[in-house]
């Protein structure tokens, strides 16, 4: 190729070729490393497949070479069979060791091979995809061991828990035997009960410990109590368990005790599983037992209505030792998210306790902090909508006057007068 020259004189010269520079782009490097790559993989390849193919025929002449040397042998007879086994090692067949030399080295040579191969593969991949895979498999184990691993120690001496509750089954048949059985009647395996110690590894139950300072997560408020006769207490039993105890019990000291009802009011609240309760007659005389209480008879227990839903309920005559023999409505609600409600409800002689007013003072327990406990909330939100209207509703206690219908007569004022004249 000609080009014209500058200037006044023509000058025409030849152009060889051009010099295109080397794109740099990331695309075009990453295409020249992998046509690099496959260079590399190919002649290690044919590499690889020529040294096969020449172990692979230096192989089959050897094996010829040792055919051709081997003497040719028939079969042996049923007779000579047992002394050609008794021989040593020496005298076995060349043939026999021959084809042992020549399996090990072909699986040898397979070794090698799958070798080369893996090799190649290690070098093709990623430092960054073997950080990545290590990642997923420490967080499959973590995923693991989260599931099935056990949530505490509790789950592990479940068997030491179930020994210890069959214990006093045992006991109680014994008593119940009114005449012992012979020994002979008895198995040979067979361990008395009183030969068992007193403490063999029983694993202690645990106790609701009190909190001195706690936050209060349920409010109630009630025309037919006083706020100043409210005792409230708080316990807890590991870390998912918590007991609200209430109280009211009325003063003598104060007006209008006889009109006034004894409520104690326990509610329980287990986040994680509730423990199977017993019968109400049973789990009620147990909490009556702890407030130094005592329930002399009890009706069979029927059911009623509150905002919570069915409640457990029965007329009792509960036995106190400051106000004597009381009869009371012993109630019990256990919810299926872990919630139990439960106590009595203890009414006087001038006002006796009835369902209906026990109902309006159920109905009237709010939530006033659940924290994260999302299915407490819920529970009391669905609650409020069953909530039917009570007489006086969301009012705060307050002294009765000479208005209310429940108050007694107060004294004329005209008595102190004629009483001062007839002494004149």
């Amino acid at each position: 190729m000609r080009a014209p020259g500058e200037g006044r004189i023509g000058v025409a010269g030849d152009i060889s070729g051009f010099v295109v520079a080397e794109d740099q782009s990331l695309e075009a490097r990453m295409s020249r490393s992998l046509a690099r790559t496959r260079a590399d993989a190919t002649a290690q390849a044919t590499r690889f497949s020529d040294q096969a193919r020449a172990k692979a025929a230096e192989f089959r002449a050897n094996l010829a070479a040792l055919r051709a040397k081997l003497p040719a042998t028939g079969t042996l007879s049923d007779a000579a069979r047992p002394a050609a086994e008794t021989l040593p090692n020496a005298a076995l067949p060349q043939a026999r060791r021959s084809r042992r030399l020549a399996g090990v080295l072909a699986f040898y040579w397979y070794l090698r091979g799958l070798q080369f191969h893996l090799a190649d593969a290690v070098r093709k991949f990623d430092r960054r995809r073997i950080g990545a895979a290590a990642l997923l498999v420490l967080s499959a184990l973590a995923i693991s061991a989260a599931v099935f691993l056990p949530e505490n120690d509790r789950d592990i001496a479940a068997p030491a828990m179930a020994s210890a509750e069959a214990k006093p089954v045992a006991a109680v048949q014994k008593q119940r035997v009114s005449e012992p059985l012979p020994a002979s009647a008895l198995p040979a395996s067979a361990v008395p009960v009183n030969a068992l110690p007193a403490h063999s590894g029983e694993a202690k139950p645990d106790v609701w410990q009190p909190v001195k300072r706690p936050f209060l997560l349920y409010n109630l408020e009630a025309p037919d109590v006083e706020a100043g006769d409210l005792v409230h207490r708080v316990a807890m039993r590991g870390k998912n368990a918590r007991q609200d105890t209430m109280s009211w019990v009325a003063r003598q000291q104060k007006k209008n005790t006889a009109l006034r009802p004894n409520v104690h009011l326990v509610i329980e609240r287990f986040e994680h599983s509730a423990p199977t309760f017993r019968p109400l007659y049973s789990d009620l005389a147990a909490r009556a037992a702890e407030q130094g209480a005592s329930i002399e008879r009890m009706n069979a227990p029927g059911d009623f209505m509150a905002k919570f839903g069915s409640v457990e309920v029965a007329d009792a005559v509960l036995a106190t030792a400051e106000q004597g023999p009381l009869g009371c409505l012993m109630f019990r609600r256990v919810d299926t998210i872990g919630l139990v409600v439960a106590g009595w409800y203890c009414g006087t002689a001038q006002r006796p306790a009835d369902r209906v007013s026990l109902a309006c003072f159920l109905d009237r327990i709010d939530l006033v902090g659940a924290g994260q406990d999302g299915a407490l909330k819920k529970l009391f939100a669905n609650a409020e909508r069953n909530r039917k209207s009570c007489a006086g509703a969301r009012q705060s206690g307050r002294k009765l006057t000479w208005l209310d219908h429940e108050a007694p007569l107060p004294a004329l004022k005209l008595s102190a007068n004629v009483a001062s004249t007839k002494t004149r």
